[in-house]
Protein backbone atom coordinates (compact mmCIF):
# COMPACT_ATOMS: atom_id res chain seq x y z
CA UNK A 1 0.00 0.00 0.00
CA UNK A 2 1.23 3.31 -1.15
CA UNK A 3 0.25 7.04 -0.01
CA UNK A 4 -0.97 8.79 -3.01
CA UNK A 5 -1.75 12.34 -1.60
CA UNK A 6 -2.79 13.52 1.76
CA UNK A 7 -5.04 16.75 1.49
CA UNK A 8 -6.45 19.31 4.21
CA UNK A 9 -10.24 19.38 3.72
CA UNK A 10 -10.96 21.84 6.16
CA UNK A 11 -9.49 24.46 8.66
CA UNK A 12 -10.40 26.69 11.19
CA UNK A 13 -9.20 28.18 14.71
CA UNK A 14 -11.37 25.79 16.50
CA UNK A 15 -10.77 22.55 17.71
CA UNK A 16 -12.07 20.07 14.23
CA UNK A 17 -11.57 16.38 15.66
CA UNK A 18 -13.23 12.99 15.43
CA UNK A 19 -14.17 12.28 11.77
CA UNK A 20 -16.22 9.34 9.78
CA UNK A 21 -16.07 8.70 5.89
CA UNK A 22 -18.73 7.50 3.58
CA UNK A 23 -19.86 6.70 0.04
CA UNK A 24 -23.85 7.67 0.03
CA UNK A 25 -25.75 7.96 -3.21
CA UNK A 26 -22.89 8.92 -5.07
CA UNK A 27 -21.43 11.37 -3.12
CA UNK A 28 -19.05 11.64 -0.15
CA UNK A 29 -19.18 12.44 2.94
CA UNK A 30 -17.19 13.70 6.05
CA UNK A 31 -18.73 13.95 9.28
CA UNK A 32 -16.95 15.52 12.42
CA UNK A 33 -17.06 17.75 15.63
CA UNK A 34 -16.24 21.52 15.92
CA UNK A 35 -15.78 22.88 19.29
CA UNK A 36 -13.56 25.02 21.52
CA UNK A 37 -11.32 22.67 22.85
CA UNK A 38 -10.73 18.70 22.77
CA UNK A 39 -13.00 18.52 26.02
CA UNK A 40 -15.50 21.78 25.65
CA UNK A 41 -19.15 21.37 26.40
CA UNK A 42 -20.30 22.81 23.13
CA UNK A 43 -19.14 20.40 20.28
CA UNK A 44 -20.91 20.51 17.05
CA UNK A 45 -21.17 18.39 14.01
CA UNK A 46 -19.91 19.63 10.54
CA UNK A 47 -20.91 17.62 7.51
CA UNK A 48 -18.64 17.97 4.55
CA UNK A 49 -19.37 16.45 1.14
CA UNK A 50 -17.79 15.91 -2.34
CA UNK A 51 -18.53 14.94 -6.04
CA UNK A 52 -15.28 13.69 -6.51
CA UNK A 53 -13.42 13.12 -3.33
CA UNK A 54 -10.67 16.60 -3.94
CA UNK A 55 -13.52 19.86 -4.07
CA UNK A 56 -15.50 19.68 -0.52
CA UNK A 57 -17.96 22.22 0.50
CA UNK A 58 -19.91 22.39 3.87
CA UNK A 59 -23.21 19.92 3.38
CA UNK A 60 -24.82 20.63 7.05
CA UNK A 61 -24.27 21.09 10.68
CA UNK A 62 -25.93 19.19 13.70
CA UNK A 63 -26.39 20.96 16.89
CA UNK A 64 -28.18 21.11 20.07
CA UNK A 65 -28.09 23.95 22.58
CA UNK A 66 -26.03 23.51 25.68
CA UNK A 67 -24.48 20.42 24.27
CA UNK A 68 -21.67 18.59 23.37
CA UNK A 69 -22.05 16.38 20.52
CA UNK A 70 -19.02 13.97 19.71
CA UNK A 71 -17.51 11.15 17.20
CA UNK A 72 -20.05 11.21 14.84
CA UNK A 73 -20.20 7.79 13.07
CA UNK A 74 -22.35 6.76 10.04
CA UNK A 75 -24.45 3.77 9.50
CA UNK A 76 -26.32 3.22 6.24
CA UNK A 77 -29.76 1.86 6.77
CA UNK A 78 -31.50 -0.85 4.96
CA UNK A 79 -34.33 0.95 3.83
CA UNK A 80 -32.06 3.85 1.96
CA UNK A 81 -31.62 6.48 5.24
CA UNK A 82 -28.37 7.38 6.46
CA UNK A 83 -27.73 7.46 9.98
CA UNK A 84 -24.99 9.28 12.24
CA UNK A 85 -24.92 7.52 15.59
CA UNK A 86 -23.11 10.49 18.52
CA UNK A 87 -22.83 11.15 21.93
CA UNK A 88 -24.50 14.18 24.02
CA UNK A 89 -22.50 15.56 26.77
CA UNK A 90 -24.37 18.12 29.07
CA UNK A 91 -23.61 19.72 31.79
CA UNK A 92 -25.99 19.08 34.91
CA UNK A 93 -24.09 21.13 37.89
CA UNK A 94 -20.93 19.41 38.73
CA UNK A 95 -22.02 16.36 36.70
CA UNK A 96 -22.16 15.51 33.18
CA UNK A 97 -24.87 13.22 31.57
CA UNK A 98 -24.05 11.45 28.59
CA UNK A 99 -26.54 9.61 26.17
CA UNK A 100 -26.32 8.46 22.63
CA UNK A 101 -28.04 10.00 19.94
CA UNK A 102 -29.13 8.88 16.13
CA UNK A 103 -29.79 11.54 13.43
CA UNK A 104 -31.20 10.37 9.86
CA UNK A 105 -31.42 11.78 6.82
CA UNK A 106 -32.73 10.56 3.08
CA UNK A 107 -29.85 12.42 1.24
CA UNK A 108 -27.55 13.65 3.68
CA UNK A 109 -28.45 17.30 3.34
CA UNK A 110 -31.08 17.44 5.40
CA UNK A 111 -31.24 15.42 8.69
CA UNK A 112 -34.22 15.20 11.23
CA UNK A 113 -33.72 16.15 14.57
CA UNK A 114 -32.54 13.06 16.33
CA UNK A 115 -33.17 10.90 18.88
CA UNK A 116 -31.90 9.02 22.11
CA UNK A 117 -30.59 5.41 21.79
CA UNK A 118 -29.61 2.97 24.10
CA UNK A 119 -28.84 3.58 27.69
CA UNK A 120 -27.94 6.63 29.58
CA UNK A 121 -24.56 6.81 30.77
CA UNK A 122 -23.58 4.00 28.37
CA UNK A 123 -22.10 5.48 25.06
CA UNK A 124 -23.13 3.25 22.02
CA UNK A 125 -19.68 4.28 19.67
CA UNK A 126 -20.68 3.19 16.58
CA UNK A 127 -23.82 0.70 14.89
CA UNK A 128 -23.39 -1.21 12.05
CA UNK A 129 -25.68 -3.42 10.34
CA UNK A 130 -25.14 -7.59 9.23
CA UNK A 131 -28.05 -10.00 8.49
CA UNK A 132 -30.41 -8.02 9.44
CA UNK A 133 -29.82 -6.91 12.49
CA UNK A 134 -28.47 -3.54 13.87
CA UNK A 135 -25.37 -3.79 16.38
CA UNK A 136 -23.65 -1.47 18.57
CA UNK A 137 -20.77 -2.01 21.10
CA UNK A 138 -21.37 0.28 23.76
CA UNK A 139 -19.37 1.16 27.06
CA UNK A 140 -18.64 2.85 30.20
CA UNK A 141 -15.70 2.74 32.42
CA UNK A 142 -17.20 -0.36 34.14
CA UNK A 143 -17.86 -2.66 31.57
CA UNK A 144 -18.49 -3.07 27.42
CA UNK A 145 -21.63 -4.39 26.11
CA UNK A 146 -23.13 -5.66 23.04
CA UNK A 147 -26.51 -4.46 21.75
CA UNK A 148 -28.87 -5.28 18.91
CA UNK A 149 -31.79 -3.92 17.25
CA UNK A 150 -33.80 -4.50 14.50
CA UNK A 151 -34.90 -1.22 13.01
CA UNK A 152 -31.81 0.52 14.00
CA UNK A 153 -33.16 2.76 16.57
CA UNK A 154 -34.66 0.59 19.65
CA UNK A 155 -31.70 -1.52 20.62
CA UNK A 156 -31.47 -4.12 23.68
CA UNK A 157 -28.47 -5.65 25.77
CA UNK A 158 -27.53 -8.61 23.19
CA UNK A 159 -24.60 -9.49 25.54
CA UNK A 160 -24.21 -7.46 28.95
CA UNK A 161 -20.70 -7.96 29.37
CA UNK A 162 -18.95 -8.41 26.35
CA UNK A 163 -15.33 -7.28 27.92
CA UNK A 164 -14.75 -5.88 31.52
CA UNK A 165 -10.70 -5.47 31.99
CA UNK A 166 -8.75 -2.22 31.80
CA UNK A 167 -11.39 0.33 30.44
CA UNK A 168 -11.95 -1.40 27.50
CA UNK A 169 -14.24 1.70 25.28
CA UNK A 170 -14.33 2.70 21.94
CA UNK A 171 -14.69 -0.39 18.45
CA UNK A 172 -14.70 -1.30 15.35
CA UNK A 173 -15.53 -4.78 13.43
CA UNK A 174 -16.25 -6.41 10.39
CA UNK A 175 -18.05 -9.63 10.05
CA UNK A 176 -16.23 -12.32 7.83
CA UNK A 177 -17.81 -14.76 5.25
CA UNK A 178 -18.82 -16.94 7.51
CA UNK A 179 -20.70 -14.24 9.76
CA UNK A 180 -17.62 -14.45 12.74
CA UNK A 181 -17.72 -10.79 14.37
CA UNK A 182 -14.17 -9.68 14.50
CA UNK A 183 -13.55 -6.35 17.22
CA UNK A 184 -11.09 -4.52 17.63
CA UNK A 185 -11.19 -2.69 21.26
CA UNK A 186 -9.41 -0.22 22.56
CA UNK A 187 -8.30 0.05 26.01
CA UNK A 188 -6.95 2.51 28.45
CA UNK A 189 -6.28 0.74 32.02
CA UNK A 190 -3.85 1.97 34.41
CA UNK A 191 -1.95 -1.27 33.97
CA UNK A 192 -3.24 -2.89 30.97
CA UNK A 193 -4.01 -0.43 27.75
CA UNK A 194 -3.07 -2.39 24.75
CA UNK A 195 -6.02 -3.03 22.47
CA UNK A 196 -8.15 -6.37 22.57
CA UNK A 197 -9.31 -8.80 19.63
CA UNK A 198 -12.24 -11.09 19.71
CA UNK A 199 -14.20 -13.04 18.01
CA UNK A 200 -17.52 -13.63 18.33
CA UNK A 201 -19.90 -16.94 16.99
CA UNK A 202 -23.16 -18.88 18.18
CA UNK A 203 -24.86 -15.41 17.53
CA UNK A 204 -22.18 -13.49 19.48
CA UNK A 205 -22.89 -15.04 22.66
CA UNK A 206 -19.59 -16.50 22.65
CA UNK A 207 -16.48 -14.62 22.23
CA UNK A 208 -12.13 -15.68 22.45
CA UNK A 209 -10.40 -12.45 22.98
CA UNK A 210 -5.81 -12.01 22.02
CA UNK A 211 -4.14 -9.15 23.37
CA UNK A 212 -2.39 -7.42 20.28
CA UNK A 213 0.22 -5.76 22.55
CA UNK A 214 -0.03 -2.43 21.18
CA UNK A 215 -1.97 0.84 22.78
CA UNK A 216 -4.36 2.46 19.90
CA UNK A 217 -7.12 5.21 19.95
CA UNK A 218 -10.15 5.52 17.61
CA UNK A 219 -9.96 2.16 15.52
CA UNK A 220 -11.09 2.28 12.19
CA UNK A 221 -11.68 -1.59 10.54
CA UNK A 222 -11.70 -1.98 6.33
CA UNK A 223 -12.42 -5.51 5.13
CA UNK A 224 -10.93 -6.10 1.77
CA UNK A 225 -11.60 -9.95 2.01
CA UNK A 226 -11.56 -12.23 4.95
CA UNK A 227 -7.67 -11.99 4.39
CA UNK A 228 -7.02 -8.60 4.30
CA UNK A 229 -8.01 -6.14 6.97
CA UNK A 230 -6.70 -2.73 7.46
CA UNK A 231 -6.95 -0.92 10.44
CA UNK A 232 -6.65 2.64 10.91
CA UNK A 233 -5.73 3.72 14.43
CA UNK A 234 -4.02 6.47 16.70
CA UNK A 235 -0.71 5.25 17.72
CA UNK A 236 1.55 6.68 20.74
CA UNK A 237 4.55 7.22 21.71
CA UNK A 238 6.46 8.42 25.06
CA UNK A 239 5.52 12.18 23.52
CA UNK A 240 3.69 12.02 19.97
CA UNK A 241 0.71 9.75 18.73
CA UNK A 242 0.32 9.50 14.99
CA UNK A 243 -2.34 8.01 12.66
CA UNK A 244 -1.19 4.82 11.08
CA UNK A 245 -2.62 2.06 9.07
CA UNK A 246 -1.83 -1.64 9.93
CA UNK A 247 -3.08 -5.19 8.45
CA UNK A 248 -4.78 -6.73 10.91
CA UNK A 249 -3.25 -10.87 10.64
CA UNK A 250 -6.13 -12.94 11.95
CA UNK A 251 -4.17 -16.09 11.65
CA UNK A 252 -1.42 -14.66 14.29
CA UNK A 253 -3.47 -12.14 16.23
CA UNK A 254 -1.00 -9.27 15.47
CA UNK A 255 -0.65 -5.89 13.31
CA UNK A 256 1.35 -5.27 10.62
CA UNK A 257 2.34 -1.97 9.95
CA UNK A 258 1.75 -0.42 6.71
CA UNK A 259 1.60 3.12 6.13
CA UNK A 260 2.32 6.60 8.91
CA UNK A 261 0.25 9.00 7.68
CA UNK A 262 0.89 12.86 7.87
CA UNK A 263 0.24 13.71 11.41
CA UNK A 264 1.22 13.97 15.32
CA UNK A 265 -0.31 15.13 18.15
CA UNK A 266 -3.74 15.66 18.66
CA UNK A 267 -4.59 13.49 16.24
CA UNK A 268 -6.52 10.31 14.48
CA UNK A 269 -10.14 9.01 14.29
CA UNK A 270 -10.35 7.81 10.96
CA UNK A 271 -13.04 7.21 8.41
CA UNK A 272 -12.13 4.54 6.00
CA UNK A 273 -13.63 3.59 2.75
CA UNK A 274 -12.51 1.76 -0.72
CA UNK A 275 -13.06 3.27 -3.81
CA UNK A 276 -11.74 1.28 -6.97
CA UNK A 277 -8.05 0.66 -6.40
CA UNK A 278 -7.83 2.84 -3.43
CA UNK A 279 -8.08 3.13 0.00
CA UNK A 280 -9.49 6.68 1.21
CA UNK A 281 -8.67 7.92 4.95
CA UNK A 282 -10.21 10.60 6.47
CA UNK A 283 -8.79 11.67 9.86
CA UNK A 284 -7.66 14.96 11.92
CA UNK A 285 -4.35 15.94 12.79
CA UNK A 286 -2.46 19.09 14.51
CA UNK A 287 0.90 18.73 12.48
CA UNK A 288 0.76 21.78 10.44
CA UNK A 289 -0.08 24.53 12.98
CA UNK A 290 -1.49 25.41 16.38
CA UNK A 291 -5.25 24.07 14.87
CA UNK A 292 -6.71 20.65 14.15
CA UNK A 293 -7.34 20.50 10.84
CA UNK A 294 -9.48 17.88 8.73
CA UNK A 295 -7.77 15.37 6.08
CA UNK A 296 -8.59 12.92 3.26
CA UNK A 297 -5.65 10.57 2.62
CA UNK A 298 -5.93 8.88 -0.41
CA UNK A 299 -4.06 5.33 -0.98
CA UNK A 300 -3.08 2.57 -3.87
CA UNK A 301 -3.67 -0.76 -3.31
Amino acid sequence: MKLQSTRRIWHSQHHNAFTDLICFKNTYYVAFRTAETHHSINGFLQILSSCNGDDWEESATISLPDSDLRDPKFCLHPDGQLAIHTKQVKQLGELLQHHSLIFRSQDGKLWDQGQPVGEENIWMWRAKWFQGYCYSIGYSRDLTRLYRSTDGVSFNIHKEILFNQGFSNESDWVYLNDGTMVVMLRRDGKDNNSAMLGFGKSDYQEWVWHDLQLRIGGPALLKLSDDYIIAAIRTYTDDNAQTQLYRLNLAEKTLQHLVTLPSSGDCSYAGIIRKDDQVWVSYYSSHEDDSTDIYLAKLQL
